[in-house]
């Protein structure tokens, strides 16, 4: 574990964000891609991203994200997208290794990511049948949101509900059937997958 911690320390976040997006659209949350080089111990299991907002006091406790609470396990890979974040809050990350007996690093440098700037102005309905978000792509982060809205863990509003009533699909039309569950869970990630273009 020694060597864990060592490597991780050196090596998580060098270049600390490849890329960092942050979406803001008034209706809908935030995205954050974060990713770093890869640990190379010979007992490395995966990695654990820690996510908090406010403060970048430990510990890192966050809620907010669709993926789960602090700390989200992303096992083996080295990149990690959370989403469903607070545009309007601040958010801090940071990630830790761990290895095959389950033992854990110190944490990496905290990363910081500010509140969204916007510009006011209202979200453009891009007219995408399973964009949920707004940002004028059907990616992963829509399916997590309409995934959250079958469940009954979120709420949508009505642009949201809208935009994620996709199914059933009929001849290659969608039909909304006045309601967001799992068919339109499917339907989604068919979209995002090449599987379905409506």
């Amino acid at each position: 574990m020694r060597m864990i911690r060592r490597g991780l320390t050196n090596t998580i976040f060098w270049a600390v964000l490849s890329f960092v997006t942050f979406l803001y659209s008034p209706c809908c949350a935030a995205t954050v891609t974060l990713s770093w080089d890869a640990n190379t111990e010979s007992d490395l299991a995966g990695y654990k991203v820690y996510y908090k907002s406010g403060t970048s006091t430990l510990p890192f406790n966050g809620t907010d994200a669709l993926e789960g609470v602090s700390p989200i396990d992303v096992n083996s890979w080295t990149t990690a997208t959370i989403s469903g974040l607070d545009p309007s809050k601040a958010y801090y990350f940071t990630v830790t290794a761990y290895d095959t007996s389950g033992a854990e690093s110190t944490n990496s440098n905290i990363v910081y990511v500010p509140i969204a700037v916007t510009s006011g102005l209202a979200p453009i309905d891009t007219g995408i049948k399973g964009d949920i978000d707004g940002d004028g792509f059907v990616g992963l982060a829509d399916v997590l949101l309409a995934l959250k809205f079958a469940t009954g863990k979120l709420k949508p509003s009505d642009d949201q509900f809208a935009r994620a009533d996709v199914a059933p699909v009929t001849d290659g039309l969608s039909v909304p059937n006045g309601s967001v569950d799992v068919a339109d869970v499917i339907v989604i990630l068919e979209i995002v997958t090449g599987k379905i273009i409506l």
